[in-house]
């Protein structure tokens, strides 16, 4: 198995989800202020995955 990367994503909102690149095996994480909407987010980005595609911010 291979090691993901996780990279810090600025975004000009916090409303924004993280995105990966799965190809890549990279995790970009927005930057959020608190660590319930980091866990709030990353719950929200799975449960509504789209499968293959790059990597493209929902609001």
């Amino acid at each position: 198995m291979q090691p993901w990367t996780i990279s810090p994503h600025y975004l000009p909102s916090e409303d924004l989800i993280p995105g990966a690149d799965t190809c890549f095996h990279h995790l970009f994480l927005p930057i959020y202020s608190t660590k319930q909407k980091l866990k709030e987010k990353l719950l929200q980005a799975i449960s509504h995955n789209r499968g293959f595609g790059r990597f493209v911010p929902i609001v």
